[in-house]
């Protein structure tokens, strides 16, 4: 599921994300607000400007542990 989520493009996952996934946590590095969402199966990361104006990148991870630990609950 992960990779059929990987091959869509942005918006597409973008609209997954926002109707089906669970909000878990955030954070935030120098350049982008981090926020990890669980999606059916599978947990994935959306990458917006610090603004939150643009997502920049939404990616699958594995599992929550392979996110920043500070990410986690």
């Amino acid at each position: 599921m992960q990779t059929l989520f990987a091959q869509l493009n942005l918006h597409t996952r973008a609209q997954l994300v926002w109707e089906e996934g669970k909000l878990i946590s955030d954070r935030s590095d120098a350049q982008h607000r981090i926020t990890l969402y669980k999606l059916f199966s599978f947990y994935v990361e959306v990458y917006c400007d610090l603004d939150f104006t643009t997502i920049e990148e939404i990616r699958p991870v594995a599992c929550p542990e392979l996110a920043s630990p500070a990410s986690l609950p």
